[in-house]
């Protein structure tokens, strides 16, 4: 298996809006004495992410507003004879809202960029959700696209396999994937079933290749390391022409086992691709 991390990546000033708000939405709630437990309960994030946000703030403003060493966490006095500023504030920022959502001609439009091997199952409840609290937002998902698409603005945001080498982005892991090595029956019929890394030498194989798309150079089992080796590469592109040569049974693929070929393996139509990783 070869292993990466699937990240999430949006343009640093949109991002840098929408916590600015949410961290003056967190100082309030600290009021009420709790620490960041209740934070976490009322916005959905871990406490670790909101400690960091209030002390962003702090940074931005260049003053106290928590006690460092008090548990729960609690408000400096600076950050309490502020507080009847920040309650007008959020009112004022959420009767803004409101009205524009009633007039009805602000139609918020986000283009979420998902990987084509993506089950967009995972995405549509919260798309629904979203969509519920606001009539007016529409999400239109677009595939093929990467994190200089979302620089250029082609999309608003985008779920990556790679981490961008770029600044100017606001990046959070969402989890860790792999790339699992697979054939067809019919192709170890003909060409035999790799017992080892070593034994791909002699067989063909299919990358997922793109623009940005990480290479994939090792193969990993329980945290040794194997170099990436084979005869020859017969097809390295997109992950649906990928699909249809290795259905073809034109070569061993090593690629993440997505909704499109995990029926496949289920059935028996793909196999692993090498005994040492099962």
């Amino acid at each position: 298996m070869a292993a990466a991390f699937a990240v999430t990546v949006i343009k640093e000033e949109v991002a840098k809006r929408a916590e600015r708000l949410l961290a003056w939405q967190v100082l309030l709630s600290l009021s009420e004495g709790k620490g960041f437990s209740l934070a976490a309960d009322k916005f959905g994030r871990d406490e670790a992410f909101y400690c960091r946000l209030t002390h962003g703030l702090e940074t931005e403003i260049g003053i106290r507003l928590t006690e460092p060493h008090s548990r729960p966490v609690r408000l400096t006095q600076d950050a309490i004879e502020l507080l009847p500023e920040i309650e007008c504030y959020l009112e004022a920022a959420k009767k803004l809202k409101e009205k524009i959502s009633a007039s009805g001609s602000h139609k918020l439009s986000i283009k979420f960029g998902i990987p084509v091997n993506v089950p967009r199952t995972s995405f549509v409840e919260i798309i629904q959700s979203y969509s519920h609290q606001d009539p007016n937002l529409k999400v239109e998902i677009l595939s093929d696209v990467d994190h200089e698409d979302v620089i250029s603005g082609k999309v608003d945001i985008a779920y990556l396999p790679y981490r961008p080498p770029a600044e100017g982005l606001f990046i959070w892991d969402v989890n860790k994937v792999g790339n699992v090595p697979l054939a067809t029956p019919e192709y170890v019929r003909r060409r035999g079933n790799p017992q080892s890394p070593e034994d791909l030498r002699t067989h063909d194989i299919i990358l997922r290749a793109g623009r940005n798309y990480p290479a994939t150079t090792h193969l990993q089992k329980d945290g040794e390391l194997r170099p990436l080796e084979y005869k020859q590469i017969v097809f390295s592109g997109d992950v649906l022409s990928g699909k249809e040569w290795l259905m073809a049974g034109m070569g061993g693929r090593n690629r993440f086992i997505s909704r499109l070929l995990l029926e496949g393996y289920r059935t028996g139509k793909v196999v692993a691709g090498i005994k040492w990783l099962e």
